[in-house]
Parts: structure tokens; C-alpha cells; sequence
């Protein structure tokens, strides 16, 4: 359902992706994977966005949050690709519906009683979507990272593949939840699709506050406009279990959802 935008992981010097997605059985539940070499992967065996997969995993030993679990990347077997449905993103709500939470506050309280880390809710009012230019000091320090040689075989930087650049871009949503006893949030949007938009724009030609602009466009102006029904997922960060990031967005067109209730 989710993947994160990947980065340098200082300890092997390669590069840290996190994914997470939910079970297909009927008991749907919250899944994290760690494949530290996503870009790696056979292409046979890079799975996209909402497509089934199976494969081996055990819990991680090095994370103890619930949902996360260490990940056997060559047993991947790839399945079926679940797209929009016409915009009303049928087969995809019912696992999102299966593990709703009510808010970002509960997600929180729930992390403090039971360490969930993992979550989707629907914001109460989406105010802002702040875009601004990364800061130069961790592009660098990502940059040196790439430059050294990784403990497993220079996989940050080998030549299967073009060298990992840093994400040039931050944004951050700012929102209230429908927990009336916080009066809002702000959390930084880390989704690989946001560096994606950024590339796509920037081979265009637009230059860095035409990108920004058209980021703010389409991530809030249009995904949090009254047009959609829009989802945030959640997920919160190894070291500061305690401190949530926005993952992905849930994007349902509202006038989609309505036409579908009316048929069944």
C-alpha cells in the first residue's frame, strides 16, 4: 500500500526502504517490510504499489515494533496488480476499511498502550501542505553515505542501476484529527511518490518554486479539496517510535464513492 521514499542506512551503507502493506487474509492486519535493496531486485520480482505478493518472512530482530517483519527478497512471487476500478478504488477500501483508525490521536494513544505503529485514518480538515527545498546538510551527508563502499557489495551506488540522489524536496501536512482534545498535527509526507513528481516535473524544465507549487497543486489543493475522500496512512519511525510520519494518501474520488453506493 505504502513505500517510502528510500534513504542511506548509515550502519551497512546501503540503501533503506521501508514498504508496508496488509495481509490478504481475512483477519487484515498492518505489515512493514524492510527491503534494504528494493532497487536491487530482479525486475521479475520489483513489486509496485497495490499488487499482491507473496513470500517468506520472519519477525525482524532489530525492530521491535509489532508490525514489522525482515523480509526473504528472493522468494517473492509477484500477483495481481489492484488498480483504481474507475476511481472508486473498490477492491482496494476493503482493506483499508478493514483496519481503519478513528484518528491520528487514537493511532498515538494506541502506540503508548500496544506499540502500533502502523495506521489509516481520515484527516478532519486538511490546512496546509508546506513544500520547501531539503536541507543541503542531509542531502550531503546522504551523498557521503553513497560515496563509501557498503558492507555488502557497494549496493548503494553499483552500476546496475543509476546511484540513489536524495530526496531535493520536504513537505509537511499540517491538519486536525477528529480527536476534538488536540487541536492539530504536522507530519512530513515521505512517500516515494513525492520524489517521483519531483523528478518528473524537474525533467520538464519547471524550476524549484514551479515545482513546489505544482507538489502543493496536486497533493493538497487537489487530493485534500472537497472532491475526495481523502485517507492519510501513517507510520511511525524506528528510533522515536513515539513520532508518526504520513506515508501515503488514500485518494477517492468523492462523487466515485457515492455512485458506488448507489448501486449496491
Amino acid at each position: 500500500m505504502v513505500k517510502a521514499y528510500p534513504v542511506i542506512d548509515p550502519a551497512s551503507r546501503s540503501e533503506a526502504v521501508c514498504v508496508a502493506g496488509i495481509s490478504m487474509a481475512a483477519s487484515h492486519c498492518w505489515m512493514r517490510l524492510f527491503p534494504r535493496y528494493y532497487r536491487g531486485l530482479d525486475f521479475t520480482q520489483r513489486f509496485k504499489k497495490y499488487q499482491v505478493i507473496e513470500l517468506q518472512a520472519r519477525k525482524s530482530g532489530q525492530d521491535p515494533r509489532p508490525e514489522s517483519f525482515a523480509p526473504d527478497l528472493e522468494s517473492v512471487v509477484l500477483g495481481e496488480s489492484i488498480g483504481t476500478d474507475g476511481g472508486t478504488w473498490r477492491r482496494r477500501l476493503q482493506f483499508f476499511d478493514a483496519v481503519e483508525d478513528q484518528s491520528m490521536c487514537e493511532i498515538q494513544r494506541r502506540q503508548r498502550s500496544e506499540r502500533k505503529s502502523l495506521g489509516v485514518f481520515r484527516p478532519l480538515e486538511v490546512a496546509e501542505l508546506k513544500v520547501d527545498a531539503a536541507e543541503e546538510g542531509f542531502a550531503q551527508a546522504q551523498r557521503a553515505l553513497l560515496s563509501e563502499a557498503s558492507l555488502f557489495g557497494n549496493r548503494a551506488g553499483d552500476r546496475a542501476r543509476m546511484p540513489l540522489e536524495p530526496l531535493p524536496v520536504k513537505a509537511k501536512f499540517v491538519y486536525r484529527c477528529s480527536d476534538p482534545a488536540w487541536p492539530g498535527h504536522e507530519q512530513y509526507f515521505i512517500d516515494w511518490e513525492l520524489g517521483a513528481l519531483y523528478r518528473r516535473l524537474d525533467k520538464q524544465g519547471a524550476d524549484e518554486p514551479t515545482i513546489h507549487a505544482k507538489i502543493r497543486e496536486k497533493l493538497f489543493e487537489q487530493y485534500c479539496g472537497d472532491r475526495y475522500d481523502t485517507r492519510f496512512i501513517t507510520g511511525s519511525m524506528l528510533k522515536h517510535p513515539q513520532s508518526f510520519l504520513i506515508l501515503g494518501l488514500v485518494h477517492t474520488r468523492r462523487a466515485a464513492r457515492l455512485q458506488q453506493a448507489s448501486l449496491l
